[in-house]
């Protein structure tokens, strides 16, 4: 893993430590930041990659892929964060 990884990894765990609380299994919540920059959850009734493409949307309305992408699985849900 590079270290521009486990940053990204660190402070997901991090922002999973503010609470939010645990999202539906069907949920996602995203919220979006400066720059780009994206963080939330999801229920296990996403995989991985539907998060991924789900995230970011670009000025046509459609989904992009994000520059960069983090998720945790925790016991009852997915944490992700990235850059779109």
């Amino acid at each position: 893993m590079s270290i521009r990884t486990l940053s990204v990894l660190a402070m997901v765990v991090v922002l999973s430590a503010c609470g939010g609380g645990t999202p539906g299994p069907n949920q996602i919540v995203v919220k979006t930041g400066e720059n780009g920059s994206f963080s939330g959850t999801a229920g296990f009734g996403w995989t991985p990659e539907e998060i991924r493409k789900s995230v970011c949307t670009g000025s046509d309305g459609r989904a992009t892929a994000p520059k960069e992408f983090g998720i945790q699985k925790t016991d009852t849900h997915y944490i992700v964060q990235g850059r779109c």
